[in-house]
């Protein structure tokens, strides 16, 4: 059979057949002509299944559950309760396709042909949908009843209520008689309309448009009259007085006077804003944290702005090259703002000085780095030849009273022994006040005796710190070489 034909039986259109067939809920036979037109043949089997689809479309069914079911590859148990949820959840024309389907027995199963069966018994007759039309009809009957009493009765009410709550709430109203009048004689037809109009039957239609039309029309003037028949005092208050004043801690109140009509009112006072004093931050340093702006209330002293902690910046060195000379270890030096700072790649001063007289004739200074000492010479005491390539020098001023002293023994090579009565030349009157004792790093031995104890001269008594900053020397304190050294002795390579 054709779809003309498919859509008498099923009740459904034309568009909605064949979009079942484009989403595959039926497959009917159909030839195709040279313009691309498809031209359906159904059978009585399409004719059942369209049937059976559109019984379950009418009870909600989605066209995609319908598929599954269909198909047969789903729960048709669980499509049911999602169509029972989503009827329950509708508006109240739904509610008859929920009580169907609350009443359906699903013990033979859930398949298509099934539902569409049980489902067909409970489809609504023709005269139960006229009576609902006519309860329908009626329903809006009354409803326009209503809304016509309110429409012309609701306006003087509101009007009268406005009146005396606004008489009530004000001292000195001013009523305008002009518009109270206007209001009554606007209101006046509404009334008559609301008695005479349940009167007038259908010869009397003129008159009841007539009457409507007035209603219509005088409402709104009405409503407006009554809206100018009180004049409201624009209270203009200034303060009377302050009851309570007001802080950043708490609200104020004062009481204030309309200079038009007198009126008294209490009045809150919004609470002050806090008055800021800044506490001042700590910038923090290299090594030690800071803190931040930090701020409080100098009325109540609130806390405004907590202070934070800044974390240390950290050193940020600085490289700087240090050149050697005779007299300074050559490296470089990093310099850090702070103050702090380390050497690297220290290269040893060479402590090959060339010491001359100064002009004042008391000490000796380096005509190279500037060095000043107050002693030096051969380690053997000879100014010229003998084993001038160890030497010594002793610094700090030349003064008569105590003061700490620094004995350095440079060069290179090994130094030469002595004998217990014949000692090294810095064995001098300065001696006594060393406190430091620095052997340097080319110098490859320490001859005998060479500080060695003396009976009855205690040369070494004062020094403090003994250092050896050659590799090539290894020394215990109890060495009789240096028998004479009372303290520590420390490599500094």
């Amino acid at each position: 059979m054709k779809i003309k034909e498919i859509c008498r039986q099923t009740g459904l259109t034309d568009r909605t057949v064949r979009y079942y067939i484009e989403e595959n809920l039926i497959a009917p036979f159909y030839t195709e002509n040279y313009l691309g037109r498809k031209s359906f043949d159904f059978s009585q089997e399409d004719l059942e299944k369209l049937k059976n689809i559109a019984t379950l479309r009418a009870f909600g069914f989605s066209v995609e559950e319908i598929k599954e079911l269909s198909l047969g590859e789903c729960d048709g148990v669980r499509i049911v309760e999602t169509v029972k949820k989503r009827a329950g959840e509708s508006l109240d024309e739904s509610r008859r396709r929920l009580s169907a389907l609350s009443a359906l027995d699903l013990s033979d199963g859930a398949d298509l042909s099934t539902l569409a069966e049980n489902l067909s018994r409970h489809s609504p007759e023709l005269e139960n949908e006229g009576e609902k039309r006519d309860f329908r009809k009626r329903f809006l009957s009354m409803l326009g009843s209503v809304a016509l009493f309110l429409a012309v009765w609701l306006p003087i009410i509101s009007a009268i209520a406005v009146f005396f709550l606004k008489f009530s709430a004000l001292e000195a109203p001013i009523v305008r008689s002009v518009f109270v009048v206007l209001t009554l004689i606007c209101f006046l037809p509404s009334m008559l309309a609301v008695l005479i109009f349940g009167k007038l039957k259908g010869s009397k239609k003129t008159l009841r448009a007539i009457l409507t039309v007035l209603c219509v029309f005088c409402l709104p003037l009405g409503i407006f009259f009554s809206s100018r028949s009180i004049t409201v005092c624009d209270h203009r208050y200034v303060t009377y007085s302050t009851s309570v004043e007001a802080t950043c801690q708490g609200e104020g109140e004062q009481v204030m006077r309309c200079e038009e009509c007198g009126r008294f009112e209490r009045q809150r006072v919004e609470k002050l804003p806090h008055t800021p004093t800044v506490i001042e931050g700590i910038p923090p340093t290299c090594t030690e944290t800071g803190l931040s702006d930090g701020s409080y209330c100098s009325f109540c002293k609130t806390t405004l702005s907590e202070q934070t902690v800044i974390a240390a910046k950290g050193h940020s060195y600085e490289p700087r090259l240090i050149e050697q000379s005779c007299g300074v270890d050559g490296c470089i030096l990093y310099e850090c703002a702070c103050g702090d700072s380390y050497k690297t790649d220290v290269v040893r001063a060479t402590n090959m000085h060339d010491f001359q007289r100064n002009d004042s004739g008391v000490g000796y200074f380096c005509g190279k780095c500037g060095l000043e000492v107050i002693a030096h010479g051969n380690v053997d005491g000879s100014l010229t030849g003998g084993n001038d390539r160890v030497k010594f020098y002793i610094t700090g001023p030349e003064t008569e009273f105590p003061i700490p002293r620094t004995l350095v023994i440079y060069g290179s090579g090994d130094m030469p022994d002595f004998q217990r009565d014949w000692h090294p030349s810095w064995t001098c009157s300065y001696i006594y006040q060393v406190t430091t004792v620095i052997i340097e790093s080319e110098i490859t031995s320490i001859g005998n005796c060479a500080f060695s104890e003396i009976e009855g001269c205690d040369y070494y008594n004062g020094v403090k710190k003994f250092i050896i900053r050659s590799k090539k020397i290894r020394i215990e304190r109890s060495d009789p070489r240096v028998s004479g050294i009372k303290c520590d002795i420390t490599y500094d390579y």
